[in-house]
């Protein structure tokens, strides 16, 4: 007697199913991929997108893309959610990532197996992103004319020079932006408690090197 399979009660839907992929070095741990997948940490992300594009499923790496970029992996972690998309050839996910290493000295990021990925291209295109910042910032770094203090210069000669924790924010400040080239830092209450106790004339500043280039 022949059995036939039965027909199948609905067509098969990619987006609705819960797919299970297996990693590229063969683990014994199959990663199950939902609809709306949960990954808690960018060691679970990597072999997920590896295995999603070797089998080349479009609609599960569009959602691992998401999480790639997630404001945590983003926060925590920026120069290796660049690394990754840089692997991956993730361009807009990799110029988001390469806005938010602003914030971090790259070269002392501690070494991670992602960055055997990434091209000496794309690294030294992130390089180049906080040296050139870097530079435009500090050479935003110009008091403007109407920022003038007569009580800071004691005299009516000295008037017209800027305030004397200008010249201090300016040294700290060039100093900070030439690892780290961005506003974050120079702005921060932290770093102006240090320094001054008036920044009435900083925001325009701010606003300037943050219209800079932020990404590769």
């Amino acid at each position: 007697m022949l059995f036939s399979s039965p027909s199948p009660t609905s067509v098969f839907n990619s987006l609705d199913a819960d797919v299970i992929l297996r990693s590229d070095d063969m683990r014994p741990i199959d990663f199950r991929v939902h609809r709306y997948p949960v990954v808690s940490t960018l060691d679970a992300l990597v072999p997920l997108m590896c295995a999603a594009t070797k089998y080349d499923m479009t609609a599960v790496m569009d959602r691992l893309r998401l999480l790639l970029i997630s404001p945590e992996f983003l926060e925590t972690a920026p120069v290796r959610v660049f690394a990754i998309a840089s692997r991956f050839d993730l361009e807009e996910e990799a110029k988001l990532a390469s806005k938010h290493t602003l914030r971090v000295r790259v070269l002392d990021v501690p070494l991670c197996d992602d960055l055997r990925h990434v091209s000496a291209y794309s690294y030294h295109r992130l390089l180049e992103l906080h040296r050139r910042r870097g530079e435009a910032a500090r050479q935003a770094l110009c008091a403007p004319e109407e920022l003038r203090c007569m009580q800071c210069n004691g005299s009516q000669y000295n008037a017209v020079a800027p305030p004397k924790w200008w010249n201090e924010f300016v040294t700290r400040a060039g100093e900070e932006l030439r690892s780290r080239p961005s506003t974050d830092i120079i702005f921060s209450l932290k770093f102006l408690m240090h320094i001054l106790e008036s920044y009435i004339f900083l925001d325009a500043l701010k606003a300037k090197i943050d219209a800079l280039p932020s990404t590769i």
